[in-house]
């Protein structure tokens, strides 16, 4: 930034500041729409508002807030070849600076203020029955399709094409869904799927059920969870809602020799090789249309980001009752009970270390797979442990009326008959093995990209980030 192209690097709170000066200038922009109207919104639906922007400030701030950047110390210093760079703030502020998450919090409440004196225009999309297939077409309105006249959550939305099969292979969306989902590019991990609470609202339960032996009351840990588990993964069901069935079926059976894992018109070892399948966003890619059913809309923020990111905003500025108040609004979309409430162990009220991984905990599940936004949640917070946590695939292995494994190679259950009992195994994941797992192989200089060599050897004061 600067003048020209000769003022060298800027700082990184001289970067911050230049990021806010040109939303600012959208947000003041005389006749700048906060919404784009009804009657056109088929057309520009994607379209940038005061709104987007509003959002977008308040997201920058959270990211300038966390501790990646407002440190009391940068998070790697230049030691290989020592510059002194690390003293002009290139990759850090230069200090902590608590009010930055004030300034967070306002920029959400004038977001929300806004919206307000709009007559809440924007607002989270409800179910119309309060069941899991009410729970779930809400969720995935949410998340999956455009805004439309009747529903307006997306505040800032990309269009990659018209539907998931326009654009052909390689391509359009239906080409980045089928090569990064469908053939093994975004397995789900076990550490995902224990995200996911369960239908109440309690956090997941069964931290040690794995292993032989470990399940003798045949637990089922899939039944009974949050809805959108099942929008997200898919996972053992023995009776899917009216109009969720999969490829046909009314039911899933995921587990070691079962159909799904037998038959390869459902699934091959690429789409399923952690013991998982994806579901969010592909739906149902074996069903013929039934991804293909109405125009798609990636929301890189939407309204239930902004109660997410007021959550942590309020919680880091010491209001932790106004923090889950906000989880609240965003989890009991999909009829989970208050977190505190249902988790009194974790003493939420009272406890911000555990609030905050509550929080991060909730934005994996909420929006997870949608931007990126768990990488850059787990960068902006410097979440080593997260990073060098070697994750997991699930086995999961039917039982016969003996107790025993089934290993024949055909496992697979007959409806109307009684749903199995099952053990799990979670192997470490091998087959795509992050390096960083290793023990002493992490080093801070990941949690920034290196900048191009190009760009440094073009001699306008472009510097590398530490550790490249």
């Amino acid at each position: 930034m600067g003048e020209g192209f000769d003022s060298g690097r800027s700082t990184a709170w001289q970067t911050v500041q230049f990021i806010d000066s040109l939303i600012q200038c959208a947000i003041n922009e005389r006749g700048y729409i906060w919404n784009v109207p009804d009657a056109d919104i088929g057309q520009w639906s994607g379209r940038l508002t005061r709104a987007s922007a509003r959002a977008l400030r308040a997201k920058v701030w959270m990211f300038a807030a966390s501790p990646l950047f407002n440190n009391s110390a940068p998070y790697l210093t230049y030691t290989k070849r020592p510059t002194g760079l690390e003293s002009e703030e290139h990759v850090w502020f230069g200090r902590e600076d608590r009010s930055l998450w004030s300034r967070c919090l306002q920029y959400c409440d004038e977001f929300f203020q806004d919206n307000a004196q709009n007559g809440n225009y924007y607002a989270l999309v409800q179910p119309t029955t309060q069941d899991e297939a009410g729970y779930r077409t809400a969720y995935r309105r949410a998340y999956r399709y455009r805004n439309d006249a009747t529903h307006h959550e997306k505040l800032f939305d990309a269009h990659p094409t018209l539907t998931l099969s326009d654009g052909g292979w390689g391509w359009g969306w239906r080409g980045f869904a089928l090569d990064c989902y469908r053939q093994g590019g975004a397995v789900p991990t076990n550490e995902l799927m224990e995200c996911f609470g369960m239908q109440d609202g309690r956090n997941f339960p069964y931290s040690d059920i794995y292993g032989p032996g470990k399940n003798p009351n045949g637990y089922d840990m899939f039944a009974d969870r949050d809805p959108r588990l099942y929008e997200t993964i898919l996972v053992p069901r023995q009776s899917l809602p009216a109009g969720f069935d999969y490829a046909g079926q009314s039911y899933t059976d995921s587990w070691e020799g079962g159909l799904m894992k037998n038959n390869s018109n459902f699934t091959n070892t690429d789409d399923i090789a952690s013991g998982y399948c994806k579901f969010k966003w592909l739906l149902d890619y074996y069903g013929g249309s039934r991804y293909d059913d109405e125009y798609i809309g990636v929301a890189y923020i939407r309204l239930a980001e902004m109660y997410l990111i007021r959550a942590e905003a309020r919680a880091e500025t010491g209001n932790l009752q106004g923090a889950l108040d906000d989880l609240h609004v965003v989890r009991s979309r999909v009829g989970l009970g208050r977190l505190e409430t249902m988790n009194p162990e974790l003493n939420l009220t009272s406890n911000k270390e555990n609030l905050i991984n509550e929080i991060l905990r909730e934005r994996n599940c909420e929006i997870g797979a949608e931007c990126g936004d768990r990488l850059y949640d787990m960068v902006r917070r410097m979440r080593q442990d997260l990073f060098t946590k070697p994750l997991h695939e699930i086995r999961i292995y039917r039982l016969d009326n003996a107790g025993n494994r089934m290993t024949d190679g055909d496992t697979r259950w007959t409806e109307g008959t009684a749903w199995p009992k099952f053990e799990y195994e979670k192997p470490q994941i091998v087959n795509g093995a992050r390096r960083w797992w290793d023990p002493g192989y992490w080093t801070n200089k990941w949690y920034l990209d290196p900048v191009s060599r190009i760009e440094i050897q073009k001699g306008y004061g472009l510097t590398q980030n530490p550790g490249w």
